[in-house]
């Protein structure tokens, strides 16, 4: 497999290193969404799925926003508002919507980048091949073959199992991902 040099995703779309790491997390939760409900067979709507619950795909913007006043959750930190969107995608998007599923797929989206670069290429040349077919195979040059040469030659898997370890570390309560989780949760305990 050839992939050419040129690098759209750190020249054009993302100018930040930081930002490179922290796209990482919903491009590989999206991924493993996609491996786990259609139990690693993937179906004509895994492109679909995958580029609706990654911001870097849906609307080609990074996963997190600088602080701003007028952003809600911009303030908060940028692992926080990746997960709070991620959850927040997972429960407004794909066919299956819950809770526990979005927080399982946090979870092996952490175990994955603590095993390093290796899991990681893996995962992305899976998610490449899904993309082959019709209008999809643009995503294969903006994002995934630049994310796995990069991944390659300039990711350090120290800094990926950090990601990984500060990923378990995020909570996110039912306030802070909204959609009135809160609400419903209290009228079903009362």
């Amino acid at each position: 497999m050839y992939f050419s040099r040129f690098e759209w995703l750190t020249t054009v779309l993302i100018e930040n290193i930081k930002d490179l790491y922290l796209n990482l997390p919903p491009l590989i939760s999206a991924i493993l969404y996609d491996k786990v409900t259609t139990q690693n067979q993937p179906t004509p709507e895994s492109p679909w799925t995958i580029s609706r619950l990654t911001p870097t795909l849906s609307s080609v913007t990074p996963a997190y926003l600088p602080p701003k006043p007028t952003e809600p959750i911009s303030h908060l930190p940028p692992l926080k508002q990746v997960k709070i969107a991620l959850i927040r995608r997972t429960l407004t998007y794909p066919l299956y919507r819950t809770l526990p599923l979005a927080e399982k797929i946090w979870t092996e989206t952490a175990r994955t980048l603590k095993g390093g670069r290796r899991g990681v290429v893996r995962l992305f040349l899976a998610a490449r091949e899904r993309f082959m077919d019709g209008d999809w195979g643009v995503y294969n040059r903006i994002t995934w073959e630049d994310y796995i040469v990069w991944l390659q030659e300039g990711a350090k898997d120290r800094i990926l199992a950090v990601v990984g370890e500060e990923m378990s570390k995020v909570q996110v309560n039912l306030e802070e991902i909204g959609f009135g989780l809160q609400d419903i949760h209290e009228e079903i305990e009362a």
